[in-house]
């Protein structure tokens, strides 16, 4: 199976949130995302740095774009949080406006810049 298309499937993509984060309320958007990642002890680094590459992707992906842009505003915001249980959380790329294919990229660039969380036991 092709890698991208394993990891969209496997992992849990996303947490959707109504229109709270003041952020986001200071410009409108179609859809609040919230990409809230595993990097708990039962992932292994390969694992994470699986998800981490398919996220960036995705957003590199000209489907993901298409399907920003057939919203009525055609703009969504959109955050990456890693996690590992509830002392241990990290937003590594705050709230993003990603309203057309550069803003995309922009965002999965910024993705695959992040320093991984330390792992702890």
């Amino acid at each position: 199976m092709h890698r991208i298309a394993w990891v969209l499937r496997v992992v849990p993509m996303v947490v959707l949130i109504g229109a709270s984060h003041a952020a986001a309320q200071a410009d409108r958007v179609d859809l609040e995302l919230v990409l809230a990642i595993d990097v708990s002890r039962s992932m292994d680094f390969g694992e994470q740095e699986l998800q981490r590459e398919g996220y960036a992707a995705a957003f590199r992906h000209a489907q993901v774009h298409s399907a920003i842009a057939s919203g009525p505003l055609g703009r969504i915001a959109v955050t990456y949080v890693e996690w590992a249980g509830t002392d241990l959380q990290a937003v590594l790329v705050p709230w993003t406006i990603v309203a057309s294919p550069a803003d995309a990229f922009a965002f999965a660039d910024k993705i695959e810049a992040t320093k991984m969380l330390p792992r702890r036991d």
